[in-house]
Order: structure tokens, then C-alpha cells, then sequence
């Protein structure tokens, strides 16, 4: 959500409202993607779907008040929201103020909504994405209005207080034994990993097949020049299932441990960012693959994978395949297959 890191003042005070206060005012947002630049605010070819849209839904000439404002207050589908919701407060009003000031107190007002577990400005914020995505599908992909918008609202404000705000509490430190994992029988294990030095910086990449006892099966490394990790990652991870095809495996589980790589593969949704051809090429090689599992597993379960890509970055060559394991892999691949821990640290929170 791109209005939770708009801005901080020079007192440190944050200010949730500002980033649709200038998008609202038409002024470019300095911090702010392109891509979200068009996707949240002032996408002027829409403006006359917009209109269109809006007088066939309610039946009413369109207001004079600004395109944003119609869309997260003036219309029907926004007042049936803010209405049905029971959360907005009683104030006579809400739907008549300045959008401005509308905006900035809502926004800013962190009392507790009754027999809640959120501050009011929380579900604000959210009710405005969310009426924001809800006329984007009207309008583009033509579905009727979702009846149980605020329901959907509430919950996506519960899950990101549980994930994403810290709670309260003392913090332990905890030591968490970690190692490699055997994949079941018939099945092959893929681990990929990519190595560079800074950002951006020399980067390699590499990988290594075992089957179902921990044995080597095969294994390569590249080296891909000045580059940044997760496009190494994704290097890495495009080279190991283009083998799995060659070998045709036909049920191959694949481990990384860059958990970001591992969410954008597992999620349906289309990529754009500038990953974008290497995430489509992973996701089709993924696809023709029989049976594949996409896991995260921990740095310290993917060290031999870690290895080859160092190795990669150090290549004199582009790309290498090995049909058995380089010296270097040797304690690395005994030790996985032994089924020895690694202790990792980490910390629990003991919320208050």
C-alpha cells in the first residue's frame, strides 16, 4: 500500500494522507513509481470511462467535484461502503466536507474503532485502496461490485497489523537447528542460488540436482557479469529448471532461499517490474516440468548451491555444466546427505 510510506517531516511526524492529498491536487509524487503513478492516481484516458461508468451505475450527471474525490466518497458504490461498513464516524459531515480536510482527518485519526482491534485511520486508508481496486475491476475487467467490501477491508487491515507492524513485546534470541532435506522417493531436488559481491556488482550463479538419497546428479555455474542478486537468483533458478527439462525429471522440488523470488513465483498474478522476462521464462520452464514444488528453505540449508555460485562469479567462462560434483562441493555434499543441523539464529517476540 503506497500511501503507508509517503513521507516523514523534519520532526519525524508521519503523514499518511500526503501522498493522495498531491496526487488528489494533481502534483507529481516525488517517491513513487511510474507504475503506481498511472495504477493509484490521475490516469487521465480514464477520465472519460470514468464519467461514462459512473452515470450508468448511479444514473446521475456527474458531479463537479475531481475525478479521485467521486470515487472514494461521492459516489454510490463509495457511500454504500463507508455506510454499510458501521465504521465512519458519526459525523454529519463525513460526506459533505472539503476532501482536503476530509482526507488529512481521517487519515490521522488513531482512536480505536469500537470492539475492534484498529485505529480508524488503518481502515481508512485500506477503504480507499480497496475502492480504488473495486472500480479498476468495474470498470476494466466489468464485474458487479463486491457486496462485502468492508468485510474484505477489515480483514486486509487485520492481516497487516498480525505481518507487518511490529508487535509489542520482549525480544529472545533462539537458536533453530537447520539442514538440508532429502526430497521423497522418485522425486529430485533442485537448489538454486545467485552471488553478487555489491549492488549492483560481479554476480554469479549456480546450482546442483540430487535425486531422493542425496546423491549428485548434476550441477552447473555461470557467471553473469555486473548485476544485482535477485537477478542472479533468477539467472540461477531459469539455468537449474532449463536441466531438469534437458535430464527430464519428471517431479522436481525446487529450493531458494530468497523468499521474494519464491512469493513471486508462487503467486498467479502477472509481473512487470524489470524481472519481468526472467520471471515469465522460470514460471513457463515451471510449467513444463510434470510435478514441481517451489520451497524456501534457509541459507544455511542451501550451502552448496551458495558454493556454486560463488564459483560462478569467478568463471572465466560464461557457463559451465557439471556431470560430477567440483572438489570444492565435497564436504558440503557428505554433510547434506549425513543429515547434519546447522544452527541458525534468530529471535521470538513475546508479545505483551
Amino acid at each position: 500500500m503506497s500511501v503507508g510510506v509517503r513521507r516523514l517531516t523534519m520532526l519525524g511526524e508521519f503523514k499518511p494522507f500526503g501522498l493522495i492529498v498531491e496526487a488528489l491536487d494533481g502534483k507529481p509524487t516525488d517517491n513513487v513509481t511510474d507504475k503506481y503513478d498511472y495504477f493509484l492516481f490521475d490516469p487521465q484516458v480514464a477520465r472519460e470511462r470514468d464519467k461514462s461508468s459512473e452515470q450508468q451505475a448511479s444514473g446521475s450527471a456527474f458531479s463537479n467535484r475531481s475525478d479521485h474525490e467521486l470515487f472514494i466518497r461521492g459516489n454510490r458504490n463509495a457511500h454504500k461502503f463507508w455506510t454499510d461498513s458501521g465504521l465512519s464516524p458519526r459525523n454529519s459531515t463525513f460526506f459533505s466536507s472539503d476532501c482536503m480536510e476530509w482526507l488529512k482527518t481521517n487519515a490521522c485519526d488513531n482512536t480505536l474503532v469500537p470492539q475492534k482491534l484498529f485505529p480508524w485511520s488503518t481502515f481508512f486508508l485500506f477503504g480507499i485502496w480497496h475502492l480504488w481496486l473495486q472500480r479498476n475491476k468495474v470498470l476494466f475487467q466489468h464485474p458487479t461490485s463486491n457486496s462485502s467490501l468492508s468485510l474484505l477491508v477489515e480483514n486486509s487491515v487485520m492481516e497487516f497489523i498480525c505481518c507487518v507492524q511490529v508487535p509489542s513485546g520482549t525480544k529472545y534470541p533462539i537458536i533453530k537447528p537447520v539442514r538440508w532435506e532429502k526430497p521423497d522417493i522418485n522425486w529430485s531436488k533442485l537448489n538454486t542460488d545467485g552471488s553478487a559481491r555489491s549492488f549492483p556488482g560481479l554476480a554469479g550463479s549456480g546450482g546442483l540436482i540430487r535425486n531422493y538419497a542425496g546423491d549428485w546428479v548434476s550441477g552447473f555455474a555461470r557467471n553473469i557479469g555486473i548485476t544485482g542478486s535477485a537477478k542472479a537468483e533468477l539467472w540461477a533458478l531459469r539455468d537449474g529448471l532449463t536441466l531438469c527439462l534437458q535430464l527430464r525429471l519428471p517431479a522436481v522440488v525446487v529450493e531458494l532461499d530468497a523468499q521474494a523470488i519464491v512469493n513471486i513465483l508462487s503467486s498467479s498474478n502477472s509481473y512487470n517490474g524489470d524481472l519481468c522476462p526472467l520471471v515469465d521464462d522460470c514460471r513457463e520452464l515451471l510449467r513444463q516440468i510434470p510435478q514441481t514444488k517451489v520451497l524456501h528453505c534457509f541459507r544455511e540449508a542451501n550451502f552448496c548451491a551458495d558454493a556454486m555460485a560463488k564459483l560462478g562469479s569467478m568463471l572465466e567462462q560464461d557457463f559451465i555444466l557439471f556431470t560430477a560434483p567440483p572438489p570444492l562441493l565435497f564436504p558440503l555434499l557428505e554433510f547434506d546427505k549425513k543429515g547434519l543441523f546447522c544452527n541458525r539464529q534468530g529471535t521470538v517476540t513475546l508479545v505483551t
